[in-house]
């Protein structure tokens, strides 16, 4: 027997003015974040078009390919990470953010490699067509409009 569903979404006025304060709290901290990385990530452009040396194990065949995502990820967290491994940084995000939760740091930084890699191909697009076919304004850089799903156990509070 078929039965119809309906769902309604109510807008809950103030249910808990402390956990949607610390919810506001944390996505401005992230959107803080996401711009610093987005601002690192376009000053360290190269990163996003490295490349390097791959061997095959079935034929020993060298090939080059550009840096994956997680690869990327690894390399601007050399850069703006200070570890015992890695002194010299360019910024230092963990005295920026001093409780930032690594799963957070790195969804940021994959966040911002995503919009910058659109930005410079939409913009390396749009350089790229005739005088008739370009509009006036190019692309503009990405904006820190982050919108992230939480559940109530990673709120920073």
């Amino acid at each position: 027997m078929a039965r119809v569903v309906k769902t309604i979404k109510v807008k809950i006025k103030n249910p808990n003015k402390g956990k949607e304060e610390a919810l506001e709290n944390t996505v401005e901290i992230l959107n803080s974040l996401l711009a610093t990385y987005i601002d690192f990530t376009l000053e360290n452009r190269s990163l996003l078009t490295k490349t390097k040396e791959v061997v095959s194990k079935k034929t020993g065949e060298v090939r080059i390919r550009k840096l994956n995502n997680l690869e990327i990820l690894t390399e601007i967290e050399k850069l703006s990470l200070k570890t015992k491994a890695h002194i010299k940084t360019e910024i230092d995000i963990k005295t920026m953010y001093p409780n930032l939760p690594t799963l957070f740091r790195r969804s940021i930084i994959n966040t911002s490699t995503g919009m910058c890699k659109s930005y410079l191909t939409n913009l390396e697009n749009w350089k790229n067509l005739s005088k008739k076919n370009k509009s006036k304004n190019s692309p503009s850089p990405p904006a820190p409009r982050n919108l992230p799903t939480f559940y109530c156990s990673v709120i920073m509070r």
